[in-house]
């Protein structure tokens, strides 16, 4: 997960970009991600190279069904927000699939932290 910019404006848009990675030996079936946005943001828009997303507006949340993911392909999500107040936005993005059974787990959780000024 990256940021752009930062630091940020409030106000002004920011751009964070997910890149959901197969690095296993087989197709990663029914991948999906949850993006937990932060509080101080008003939510802009989503795509993805494949799949679908949507907001779940009372969580402030993004969820994304990818589909599968052949070995060594890349899927990318950007989303863009609005930072309504200053200080420190911190955005927590977790992946998992379906199947197979994914053997390094450790690397399915990202966090961009961007810094908000006037």
């Amino acid at each position: 997960m990256s940021d752009a910019p930062d630091p940020a404006r409030r106000n002004q848009d920011l751009v964070y970009t997910i890149t959901v990675g197969n690095l296993g030996h087989s197709t990663a079936n029914g991948v999906s991600i949850v993006d937990t946005l932060p509080t101080a943001i008003k939510f802009g828009t989503v795509v993805t190279t494949q799949g679908s997303c949507s907001l779940s507006s009372t969580k402030k949340e993004v969820v994304c069904s990818l589909g599968n993911i052949v070995n060594g392909n890349t899927v990318t999500v950007t989303i863009v927000v609005k930072p309504t107040t200053l200080g420190t936005l911190t955005n927590t993005v977790n992946a998992q699939a379906v199947s197979p059974a994914d053997p390094n787990s450790s690397n399915n959780r990202a966090t961009a932290t961007t810094v908000v000024l006037q």
